[in-house]
């Protein structure tokens, strides 16, 4: 094996890597709740779970809520957020959890709106309505601003680290 060839094979195992982790060996888990009983979560359904209204309605949902926090515009910070959360087979929304987070009060921020949404249609497993686990991407990102603002948003955030007390 040349040596072209073997960087390229190691790019590969490198770039396909994060994707071994969403293969599963069954389309559903089961977890106990909270009467002792053992309540199956699916991955794969007949009928996916959805927003009330459809997937316009969501990116409203998400438009009108999300606000972004202050500490990631003082810092610029911008990116994705992935939130797992599971659309029991009664429609609401439980179990929410950041799976790749951004920090700066993306996070938290994104699991407020998650934790927001009103009940969901649930999916449905051979006619009969089921937990359905869910992954939604959530993205922060900061409009472009003009110089003034980009100074002035540094302006504060230096400000902001010098008020905080120094520790030796």
């Amino acid at each position: 094996m040349t040596k072209s060839s073997t960087i390229i094979l190691l790019f590969a195992l490198f770039l396909f890597t994060p994707f071994i982790n969403y293969a599963q060996a069954s389309d559903s888990t089961k977890v106990e709740t909270a009467d002792k009983e053992e309540e199956e979560i699916f991955m794969i359904v007949d009928q996916m779970a959805s927003f009330p209204g459809g997937e316009e309605a969501l990116f409203n949902f998400l438009r009108d809520n999300i606000k972004y926090p202050e500490e990631a515009k003082l810092k610029g910070i911008e990116g994705t957020v992935y939130v797992s959360f599971v659309v029991m087979a009664d429609g609401s929304v439980q179990k929410a959890k950041v799976v790749r987070a951004i920090g700066g009060g993306c996070d938290e921020e994104a699991l407020r709106v998650v934790n927001l949404m009103p009940k969901w249609t649930p999916g449905e497993q051979s006619g009969k309505s089921v937990s359905v686990q869910y992954n939604l991407p959530l993205s922060f990102n900061l409009r472009r601003e003009s110089n003034k603002r980009v100074k002035k948003r540094k302006k504060k955030l230096k400000k902001l680290q010098l008020d905080k007390p120094q520790y030796k």
